[in-house]
């Protein structure tokens, strides 16, 4: 069984600030073609796994109505399931139920990918093809305020760092690499993954999805993980970030 997370659940702030009209649930907003979304695409990609789970919280109505609208090809397939504490808890809570859902199934695999990303298809094909545990990077500059860092420390284990305040990051290590995150993980090994669940501790719950990922990954590097680097790739955090990502798009990027 394989099995493609995403997550959604989020108020996105920043991006909101730049609307003129009432706010909206980032994924689905488009301005002239309902299937302009990111959420359209990111699913149309992952529409040949066995199973979807699309976790939201944030206008979480309005998501269901968009997608009963949208999907209608493989609606069967996806799951979605409602984050109650979208608006106090960071992202681990809505990966932790995501991963819930996942195992209800006894998936052989997962793919897991942050719900605000547009990147090019050919480069998600090498994650969702890869036979070991596969991270992505990107060509992006590394920014406090939006990145999310994987470096390679001197003991060859890999680690993730993001500020949710965004205002700065710090690594306290020797590191032999850095990289800009490209927000999308492959995970093989359902006994590690799943053993860290029970685990976590209320404050990690409360946390970043990176309080699982860090700990999953954190692995010497060798050849057991697949590192692929995203040719195209846009963190759609503000209004801005859609208008590049669709103009990009329609320009046949």
């Amino acid at each position: 069984m394989r099995i493609f997370i995403t997550t959604v659940a989020g108020c996105a702030e920043r991006f909101n600030r730049d609307l003129p009209g009432p706010p909206a649930l980032k994924c689905i907003y488009y301005e002239n073609d309902s299937k302009d979304t990111i959420l359209y695409r990111l699913l149309s990609m992952a529409k040949n796994f066995d199973r979807i789970v699309v976790v939201g919280g944030f206008l979480y109505e309005s998501l269901l109505a968009y997608s009963k609208e949208v999907f209608t090809d493989y609606h069967e397939k996806i799951r979605f399931i409602f984050n109650s504490m979208y608006k106090s808890y960071g992202t681990c809570y809505s990966l932790l139920l995501g991963l819930e859902e996942a195992r209800r199934h006894e998936p052989d695999e997962i793919l897991f990918a942050e719900g605000d990303l547009f990147f090019d298809e050919k480069s998600f094909r090498r994650v969702e093809e890869s036979n070991s545990d596969a991270i992505s990077t990107n060509n992006r500059p590394i920014e406090s305020d939006k990145s999310v860092v994987m470096y390679i420390n001197e003991g060859k284990r890999v680690n993730y760092l993001f500020d949710a305040s965004h205002k700065s990051l710090f690594i306290d290590e020797p590191f032999i690499s850095i990289h800009n995150s490209g927000q999308v993980w492959k995970f093989n090994n359902m006994d590690r993954l799943f053993g860290i669940l029970p685990e976590l501790c209320q404050k990690q719950i409360e946390g970043t999805n990176l309080e699982i990922i860090s700990r999953y990954f954190h692995v010497p590097l060798a050849d057991e993980i697949m590192m692929v680097n995203f040719d195209e790739w846009i963190n759609c955090n503000t209004l801005g970030d859609y208008h590049a990502i669709w103009g990009h798009h329609k320009n046949g990027g």
